[in-house]
């Protein structure tokens, strides 16, 4: 568990704890394809959150073309 912390610590700007200098990178290094697949969903998460959240674009071209009549 402690080596999934330190791959997320390593990948990302994410402080979770001090990380220990005897650990290999080789063993944390296992875990980069989880933490990539984790930060990625998330990333989708938001994106889809502020794609359903944010006003269509028909409404606004037809309030302007209503102001031009």
């Amino acid at each position: 568990m402690r080596a999934l912390l330190e791959a997320f610590q390593f990948l990302t700007i994410i402080p979770l704890g001090k990380s220990r200098k005897g650990r290999s990178l080789g063993q944390t290094m296992v875990f980069f394809p989880l933490v990539g697949f984790t930060l990625g969903l998330l990333l989708v998460l938001v994106l889809s959150l502020i794609h359903i959240s944010e006003p269509t674009r028909p409404l606004y071209i037809s309030y302007a073309v209503f102001c031009l009549k």
